[in-house]
């Protein structure tokens, strides 16, 4: 979930750029790790400053380390290391992770391993964070050992005992999810509810479910919802709702790989699906060869795609060579130039791959089409 987080902030980060100057706060982490096999290992800190990701490794110097850092606000940080093939077994993932928020002054990180710390912290967030956990606790103990048995069982080449476990571990899941609402709307003055209705805030549920994403903002407290991250959600939620099934697509200008400017409104008159993605981004390299398919079979019956790459600025043959590596023979936009990326921007992208289908009279039909389901709505569209 963790990698999750990281790629949207990331994306996010490059398609708001630099935010207004707001007053920084320093924190400290001090940490000390007694685990003597494990004193050496890499320790990867990541939290956001603002809508800034900030992703870090320290190597602790027997088993001590140390880092100071700047945030706008309250910030939740991760530490991760990466632990051995031998030891995936016992623990259940390739890294050991620790949680914890910080505001300013110092925290402490003392234990034998990062899955067996103490976390000496101040300020309302952690208290608030500390809850959530005790509530959380049960459940992901439970889902720790469906998930070391269900290893168990891959190993032993048990498919039936590892689909029993998928299925506890998929309803100890919605139990998660119950108990992180519950706590929402216990504390909705607490950073932390902000946070976790940021995660009910995926491009799925602001296409499918944005009213309950905006239930969930609009019961946050004011001083939540004003601050830098509850302004950033809410501009999210906002746009979610202007890029509704019916509301006009929004018109917009960028120029295709050889340098030519190329409108969205170019296309009205026909079915077209705005595919966003990236050379650098694997899911959407993945998710290419439906788009692939779905434009072979419907693009003699008023359909076609124009894809809008996020492309780092001024990489142009990574861009062009994945165009034609994926066989992608539709026309493709980027600013390339400048990678402002005004484009993704207007649509509200927070994660690629993702994308609209706009109807001939410039309408949206659909959003977030993937696979099979993008077929059957241009089936349904177009006729087979």
């Amino acid at each position: 979930m963790m990698n999750n987080a990281i790629k949207t902030s990331v994306l996010m980060s490059m398609l708001l750029g630099a935010s207004a100057v707001t007053a920084q706060k320093a924190f400290t982490i001090k940490g000390k790790l007694t685990d003597t096999a494990r004193a050496g290992s890499k320790v990867t800190i990541y939290y956001n400053n603002g809508t800034k990701p900030v992703r870090t490794i320290v190597v602790p110097k027997e088993g001590a380390f140390e880092y100071t850092g700047t945030v706008t606000g309250p910030a939740k940080v991760s530490l991760s290391s990466y632990v051995s093939a031998w030891e995936l077994k016992k623990l259940g993932s390739w890294t050991e992770q620790e949680e914890f928020y910080v505001e300013e002054g110092t925290v402490l990180v003392e234990g034998s391993r990062l899955n067996n710390v103490v976390i000496t912290a101040s300020g309302q967030p952690q208290q608030d964070f500390r809850k959530l956990q005790a509530l959380l606790q049960p459940f992901e103990q439970r889902d720790k050992a469906a998930y070391q048995s269900k290893l168990q069982a891959i190993i032993a080449k048990d498919t039936a005992t590892a689909k029993r476990y998928d299925e506890q571990i998929a309803v100890l899941k919605a139990s998660v999810d119950s108990a992180k609402l519950v706590f929402i709307a216990a504390h909705p003055g607490s950073f932390v509810s902000l946070d976790l209705v940021k995660e009910q805030a995926t491009p799925k549920a602001l296409v499918e479910q944005k009213e309950k994403v905006a239930r969930l903002f609009n019961g946050l407290t004011e001083p939540v919802k004003q601050s830098e991250g509850g302004k950033t959600l809410n501009g999210l939620i906002s746009k979610a709702f202007k890029l509704s099934a019916g509301n006009a697509a929004v018109d917009f200008t960028m120029t295709d790989t050889l340098g030519k400017p190329v409108s969205l409104s170019s296309f009205r008159g026909k079915y077209v699906l705005l595919d966003f993605w990236a050379s650098w981004c694997i899911p959407c390299r993945a998710e290419n060869k439906n788009v692939v398919k779905a434009y072979s079979r419907f693009k003699d019956h008023n359909f076609t795609v124009l894809g809008v790459s996020l492309e780092k600025k001024g990489d142009q043959k990574a861009w062009v060579d994945a165009i034609h590596k994926d066989s992608l023979t539709w026309t493709h936009v980027s600013d390339i130039t400048n990678g402002k990326h005004e484009a993704a921007t207007m649509y509200g992208i927070q994660s690629i791959p993702m994308n609209y289908l706009i109807g001939p009279d410039g309408t949206i039909v659909a959003a977030n089409l993937r696979g099979e389901v993008l077929d059957k709505k241009l089936e349904e569209l177009l006729g087979k």
